[in-house]
């Protein structure tokens, strides 16, 4: 999808004399060629306009005192400026769509009364950065943002370009009133960012989407919720979850099918007088079309609030519009010094004041909250009454000192053959890390994906399929450049460890679910599984195995504990 390809589109398919409709475009010039083209995107220009009257409304609470958000005092002097102080500026990334969303950006700000940042020549502060720009060159149109006194970013962006200038806010650690992106926050691998490591600095961001799996409309047509096309979608397609592109082309085959429905007939004239008049109520929006053949439908604005990173199933929430919204905006975002005391502070132990500083509870110390204060009773008192009495026990103490030097050179000895037994172990520990007694049998989760269900060594053996690492230097190499997983699991039957096949689907699923995160393909990753790698019918061999656990565990890059609820075949049990 892309307004540029979908332009020759339209040049060729009204040349062709077809009806074309499109689930991914939003320049209006790509419309304007031909009255036989239409979209399921709004106009790139109106993308801004929710995120900045959602703005400009929760600035105007403040301004009333009816905000309830606990940093709204951040918004202006806290004496009725908040909306006055605004000062707007843009970024657009290098791209015919996202230039037309920027164009319209300005005037939808000065319509909600905010005030637009400006060159020196008194024209619009709307800078450009490539598509997918470094950190370095997001650094720079922001701190020239920055200089400029700007404090609401709104910016006209894809995936790469939104993610970028989060990160970038945090290596400034300026905290503006809000950041606005497009094309970012309603995706799932945005979704996945938040609940990851770091995900802390991706919450608070605005985003503009015309659609969102959380809304609770319900299809006149099809008769679908949002949440239900999701559910299909996901079962369709391994479990991915649709953004609004997604949404968008199911959204052109509904409006294409009511409208052939409403003429009777597949001629692309009758159906497109059919288009240019519907007004059909969707799950997806109120699908209607402007004169140019565009969506005329209100774009949704998508937040990740306060500490959804902590959530691993946290979801993006809509904060604007009010009659669409499923959670208040949080506007405008807190300083950084609180954000990062959120993360890394031990919710448990400490809270976070006002200033981002991690305080402690009692008997908990340290910059996070985490280390235990181990308090010592004070022995003052008790020396003092020895040495007032010390006197009356001489004698008994001079007849049983002998033993006590007795026992103390016993204990001394023993502790000194205990602290050598435990230096011989920690040894023996260390010396097992990294020596292999056996060779290590790896299989690729390609091939485990063939076996179609557990089977064990010597089957995987006689089969071709497993991978032979014979020491500890050559497995080092590998793992260095190759991922591996461990899978533990439990054993579901005297026999036979997997039955029903329960745990090999759970283990093809983490597979699954590991590649997609970290992009790997199914043909690279390796796979260490003790039924498959361990020899079962060689209990010499088994054993040497077992004792060599540690080396393979340790080494494993991921480690996955497969334990689904689930009843042992033979004794009953769960």
């Amino acid at each position: 999808y892309s307004s540029g390809l979908t332009a020759y589109t339209a040049k060729q398919a009204n040349a062709d004399g077809f009806l074309m409709m499109s689930g991914g475009a939003a320049s209006t010039s790509v419309f304007t060629q031909n009255d036989m083209s239409f979209g399921l995107f709004p106009p790139a220009g109106v993308y801004t306009e929710s995120a900045l009257e959602g703005i400009a409304k929760a600035a105007a609470g403040i301004d009333a005192g009816t905000s309830t958000w606990p940093y709204a005092k951040r918004c202006g002097t806290g004496s009725g400026d908040c909306k006055s102080s605004i000062k707007v500026g843009f970024i657009q990334a290098a791209a015919s769509f996202t230039r037309s969303q920027c164009d319209g950006g300005p005037g939808n700000a000065r319509a909600n009364g905010l005030t637009v940042a400006t060159n020196e020549d008194g024209s619009d502060l709307v800078l450009e950065i490539p598509k997918s720009p470094t950190l370095a060159e997001t650094v720079a149109a922001l701190e020239q943002l920055k200089d400029a006194g700007v404090n609401v970013i709104t910016t006209c962006t894809y995936y790469s370009t939104g993610m970028k200038l989060a990160a970038g806010l945090h290596n400034m650690t300026w905290a503006p009133y809000a950041l606005t992106v497009s094309a970012t926050i309603g995706t799932q691998n945005y979704a996945d960012a938040v609940r990851g490591a770091g995900g802390f600095i991706y919450e608070y961001v605005l985003g503009y989407s015309i659609w969102h799996g959380s809304g609770s409309r319900i299809g006149e047509y099809t008769g679908l919720t949002s949440a239900e096309f999701v559910d299909r979608f996901s079962a369709r397609f391994d479990g991915a979850k649709p953004s609004y592109h997604g949404a968008a082309q199911f959204g052109v085959g509904t409006a294409l099918c009511k409208a052939i429905e409403l003429a009777g007939t597949t001629s692309a004239a009758a159906v497109a007088a059919q288009l240019r008049t519907l007004k059909l109520a969707e799950f997806y929006t109120d699908i209607s079309f402007d004169t140019n053949g565009q969506l005329a439908a209100t774009m949704l604005v998508l937040q990740f609030a306060s500490n959804y990173s902590k959530d691993a199933t946290a979801e993006a929430s809509i904060v604007y519009p009010d009659a669409s919204k499923t959670t208040d905006i949080q506007f405008p975002m807190p300083d950084w010094p609180l954000r990062i005391c959120w993360d890394t502070c031990n919710k448990v132990t400490g809270h976070c004041d006002e200033s981002g500083k991690c305080v402690c509870n009692d008997s908990y110390q340290g910059a996070n909250c985490e280390e235990r204060v181990i308090r010592v009773t004070d022995t003052t008192t008790t020396t003092i009454i020895l040495a007032v009495f010390g006197a009356l026990f001489g004698v008994l103490l001079m007849v049983g000192l002998w033993r006590l030097i007795k026992f103390m050179k016993a204990a001394v000895e023993g502790k000194r053959k205990h602290e050598a037994a435990r230096r011989q172990r920690v040894k023996a520990a260390v010396k097992s890390a990294v020596t292999m007694q056996s060779a290590c049998y790896l299989v690729k989760f390609d091939t485990f994906l063939e076996m179609k269900r557990l089977r064990n060594h010597e089957y995987a053996r006689e089969k071709g399929y497993l991978k032979t690492i014979d020491n500890y230097d050559d497995l080092v190499e590998l793992v260095s450049n190759e991922p591996v997983v461990f899978f533990s699991h439990q054993w579901l039957s005297w026999d036979d460890p997997d039955p029903d096949q329960l745990q090999y689907n759970e283990m093809v699923a983490s597979c699954h679910a590991l590649c997609k995160m970290k992009g790997f393909d199914i043909n690279d990753l390796y796979i260490f599984l003790d039924y498959l790698s361990i020899p079962q019918a060689n209990m010499n061999m088994r054993l040497a195995a077992i004792n060599t656990l540690g080396v393979f565990s340790s080494l494993a890059q991921y480690f996955v504990v497969v334990a689904p609820d689930s009843v042992h075949k033979d004794t009953g049990k769960p």
